[in-house]
């Protein structure tokens, strides 16, 4: 009974949102050479699976009569779960993702907030036109990973750039998910190629521009330059759903390697690796669940 609404969660996906906000609190954490603090963790991680999952839930819920037609096996559409009681899900979600953001600062509420807001601008309007829609859900995961530096509101100014790094890998994987169901073309490929060598170059840029460590970073990029890469070649040589899908999936799961590619070049090797550890969990998840 709890199965389909687990579904309608993405809890695959979630685990890239909390690795997003991991990711900014050691950021903010070395940046400040402050002292661990787990509860603030807590909240902030417990404040992302809010969101995440409260605007991932509202995208199916909105999409309840596109996905009768072009998904009809998805939960919704398919009966196994009610859209009414979706509805009331996501707003829970987000009811604890705004408590808990709160229980850190009113920075982190704020963040939260404009996060809810711009969930329910790309589920209404947006995300009907790729590149706005793209941008709009770009918007989420930028503000997603500055949510991790709230517990220091005067860090997060200083490091309100570091939200640019999920950017482009977000507007990359919204637009060529538009063409899971019926595949692509060698030029919608191309465009997400450059795109995720946007993403590196702006990972770069902004690890040269805090005087961070680079070569920390290098062994989470070349493993999320050569996966990505051999996804886009294979649906490059045929562009069907199938190898489209894939390409969303694994550039889903690839925000981990560039959140622990971040958190490695801001404090040290050792922290990208164990942030790491939780793309297996995503892997095994996305096993059982869907993720695009």
């Amino acid at each position: 009974m709890l199965f389909p609404y687990l579904q309608l969660m993405r809890p695959a996906n979630i685990i890239t949102a909390i690795s997003n906000v991991i990711a900014g609190y050691i950021v903010a954490l070395y940046f400040l050479d402050s002292k661990f603090d787990y509860p603030s963790l807590g909240y902030l991680i417990l404040s992302t699976i809010g969101l995440y999952g409260g605007g991932i839930v509202f995208n199916d819920f909105f999409d309840a009569e596109i996905d009768a037609r072009e998904r009809p096996d998805r939960p919704i559409p398919s009966g196994a779960a009610k859209k009414g009681y979706a509805g009331i899900l996501g707003a829970l979600l987000f009811g604890m993702g705004l408590f808990s953001a709160l229980n850190v600062s009113f920075t982190g509420f704020v963040i939260a907030c404009t996060i809810c807001i711009c969930c329910f601008i790309y589920n209404l309007k947006t995300k009907y036109y790729p590149w706005v829609g793209g941008f709009t859900l770009a918007l989420c995961r930028g503000f997603n990973m500055l949510l991790g530096t709230t517990f220091a509101p005067d860090a997060t100014c200083q490091l309100c750039l570091i939200g640019l790094i999920p950017f482009w890998l977000t507007i990359a994987i919204t637009y060529i998910s538009k063409s899971e169901v019926e595949g692509g073309n060698k030029v919608m490929l191309s465009y997400v190629a450059l795109l995720y060598l946007m993403t590196l170059v702006t990972l770069w840029f902004l690890i040269e521009l805090y005087k961070s460590n680079l070569g920390n970073s290098l062994v989470f990029l070349s493993i999320f330059i050569a996966l990505n890469s051999f996804y886009l070649v294979k649906a490059m040589d045929n562009p069907i759903a199938e190898n489209i899908q894939s390409v969303v999936k694994w550039g889903v799961l690839s925000f981990i390697l560039m959140d622990a590619a971040t958190a490695a070049s801001f404090s040290s090797l050792s922290t990208g690796l164990v942030l790491l550890l939780l793309m297996p969990l995503s892997v095994v998840l996305s096993k059982f669940f869907a993720v695009t």
